[in-house]
């Protein structure tokens, strides 16, 4: 009987365990979500009349979106509440001709498809560094490497150019070998 009562003390004290880490990193997870998500509505609510000024800055913006939609952050309730409010966030950030090849639900769905992928092989984008590698006044150049919690990270290239408006606007992107930020 004594055994069965140490049994199950320990039993116990590891559920007690395995509860208290949980509940200590979903904590930390969602406080990063909460201030990812709280800089995206500040930064949302303040492009109307302070869009950024530079290329770099426009990725910088476009980036936190990143982070936020592949940190691994929304289970099925939060994708539901964030992702399509996300897209569109992201989507003032690119090119007209960018849009018009790219139909808001084709892009969902895309995404969606994107997320489950990651989520599956248990990827996730940590932080990114932006560099400007070009910038002619008219077209600017911008490389991102994506830190990942995986032992390859994700390089990209993203082409940015000028608009009617005078803004900047991402008008492509692709994925590149690998490079390095000094």
């Amino acid at each position: 009987m004594k055994y069965l009562w140490i049994a199950l003390a320990f039993i116990l004290v590891a559920f007690g365990f395995y509860f208290y880490v949980t509940e200590i990193d979903t904590g930390i997870r969602n406080q990063k979500a909460k201030k990812l998500i709280k800089q995206i509505e500040e930064m949302d609510k303040n492009l109307a009349f302070d869009y950024p000024n530079t290329p770099l800055e426009v990725i910088k913006m476009n980036n936190l979106i990143v982070q936020f939609l592949y940190g691994d952050y929304m289970n099925e309730k939060a994708m539901q509440k964030y992702l399509i409010y996300m897209i569109e966030v992201q989507r003032k950030f690119l090119d007209t001709e960018l849009l018009e090849n790219n139909d808001l639900n084709l892009q969902i769905a895309k995404l969606k498809t994107d997320l489950n992928e990651f989520k599956k092989q248990k990827i996730k984008i940590i932080s990114t560094q932006e560099v400007e590698t070009e910038n002619d006044g008219f077209l600017s150049l911008i490389k991102v490497i994506e830190t990942t919690n995986v032992s390859e990270n994700m390089y990209k290239e993203y082409g940015l150019r000028i608009d009617a408006t005078g803004q900047w606007k991402i008008f492509g992107f692709k994925k590149t070998p690998q490079f390095f930020i000094d």
